[in-house]
């Protein structure tokens, strides 16, 4: 018999039991009764054979250059890796549900608007690159990554190094030093002398651009508003030269908080320079700078009147339940923790802290001084917790801490950290002259968090307050370092501290 043989046109679970299909679909009624999973019904298909000694060598011959395809160009895949890795570090840096203004904290706004900038330079897409490997590297333990942002952080600043050489100025260079500022603070591994080296090259650059009439523009809200409040964070770690802060002190308005702030830590800075060039022996000098340093507290206090609107009143306390809190608050040590309405409103009541800390140290050391002089054969004892003012530069530091448990709330993400970070060697050194272990313990704890979080410099200012501890057990010693207020960030202090030592 001829003719084509009979071919099933049914499913293939039909097929292989060999019963007849309904040839429904998608799936057929037999299957569906069967309560099985239809697999549906095969195509056609085709299968091209060709013996390969059947191809002649001259098939296999080259005859010309083929006409190329006019096809777009392929977006490059180290690029979208860049920019979702970017997304991934905004993402997790700046909280959604509190928005700081421009007016206190310009970089935000400034990051943001740097990564969605149009046609940036290799220079400032390696910058960004940099700071979000460096960061997820180091918050995810991935060395890899962060191994992989430490080479484009090195391209970038052979681009950087290659512009200065030529003189060039640009925009890109601006945000790109901004850029290196934020990944300064993650990435510290040869201690705080090399990230101070960096602060004062970026600011010293910073300074240079904005004599550049063409570049005017990102310099109004870069030098003029995220170099002060960078410097204010640096004061207590590095003497910056009066010409920075003059510079500065040309763009300050009247009323802005920020440029308030700005000038009362401005004058604290002069008053520490002082005390390095301050005779000690000249009593006139002493009581000057004792009476300097009372008349800024006053300052201080009086701004904080006068600026009720701006800071939002005076903080409230909540109960530890209410905070999802990384670290315990501490209310039998601090107090209970403190509640903000606004970013804002956090970081100005936390500068105003940290400058009463700070002038109440100032206070605590001119006072030793005027004593010393007054009664020169008189041995009184230079012991921190025998003075009122050296207790209420920890009290402050008490103030800071409370605030600390709703900075470091996961919401608050890095934004909170970034408020309470420069604060750090502050609430630290009044708990340590005043040998208060479970308070500086405490402190410690913190930058532990801090240092999660993905913040290496609180890794160095917690060795650094560990070294301090230690050399404060000695009583000698804690007299003489409670009688500077920067921090010796030397290798080895304990040499030098000895030699300086008054007694």
């Amino acid at each position: 018999m001829g003719g084509i043989p009979y071919q099933s046109q049914g499913c293939t679970a039909c097929r292989k039991r060999k019963v007849r299909c309904d040839l429904g679909r998608p799936q057929c009624v037999r299957c569906i009764k069967r309560r099985t999973f239809c697999p549906g019904y095969e195509r056609d298909r085709f299968v091209i054979y060709q013996d390969v000694n059947t191809v002649s060598e001259g098939q296999m011959q080259y005859y010309g250059r083929g006409k190329s395809l006019m096809l777009p160009p392929a977006m490059s895949a180290s690029l979208t890796m860049r920019s979702q890795m970017f997304s991934k570090f905004l993402d997790l840096s700046f909280p959604l549900e509190m928005v700081s203004s421009d007016e206190i904290d310009i970089l935000p706004s400034l990051v943001v608007n740097i990564s969605t900038r149009p046609g940036k330079s290799e220079m400032l897409e390696r910058a960004l690159a940099a700071i979000a490997c460096i960061y997820l590297g180091r918050t995810h333990g991935d060395r890899n990554l962060s191994q992989i942002g430490i080479q484009n952080y090195d391209i970038a600043i052979r681009y950087m190094s290659r512009l200065l050489s030529r003189q060039v100025q640009s925009d890109d260079m601006i945000y790109t030093t901004v850029i290196f500022q934020v990944i300064q603070s993650f990435h510290c591994p040869y201690g705080l002398r090399v990230w101070l080296t960096h602060m004062a090259g970026t600011n010293a650059l910073l300074r240079h651009c904005s004599q550049n009439r063409s570049i005017e523009a990102p310099i109004n809200g870069i030098y003029r508003k995220l170099q002060k409040l960078m410097m204010i964070y640096s004061t207590v770690v590095m003497e910056w030269p009066q010409e920075d802060y003059r510079c500065l002190q040309q763009y300050s308005s009247s009323g802005a908080p920020l440029d308030d702030l700005f000038e009362l830590f401005a004058v604290e800075a002069s008053l520490l320079s002082t005390t390095h060039r301050i005779d000690h022996s000249d009593s006139q000098a002493c009581e000057t700078f004792l009476q300097s340093c009372y008349s800024h507290r006053e300052r201080i206090l009086r701004w904080y009147c006068q600026n009720q609107s701006y800071i939002g009143g005076a903080p409230i306390t909540c109960d530890s339940w209410e905070l999802e809190c990384r670290i315990q608050p501490g209310e039998n040590l601090f107090g209970a923790p403190y509640l903000f309405k606004s970013l804002d409103h956090l970081r100005l009541h936390v500068l105003y802290w940290t400058a009463l800390t700070m002038v109440q140290s100032l206070i605590y050391q001119a006072k030793i001084l005027v004593l010393a002089n007054k009664k020169p054969n008189t041995v009184f004892p230079v012991v921190p917790g025998a003075h009122e003012e050296y207790l209420l530069a920890g009290h402050y530091a008490g103030q800071i801490c409370r605030t600390i448990p709703f900075c470091l709330q996961p919401r608050m993400k890095l934004a909170g950290a970034r408020a309470v970070i420069a604060s750090v060697p502050h609430i630290c050194k009044p708990f340590i002259h005043l040998r208060d272990q479970k308070r500086f313990l405490w402190c410690q704890n913190v930058s532990s968090v801090l240092d999660d979080l993905g913040f290496h410099m609180a890794s160095q200012l917690r060795r650094t307050a560990s070294q301090y501890w230690d050399l404060s057990k000695d009583p000698r010693l804690n007299s003489t370092l409670s009688l500077s207020l920067r921090w010796d960030i030397s290798e080895d202090m304990s040499g030098e501290l000895l030699k300086r030592s008054p007694t």
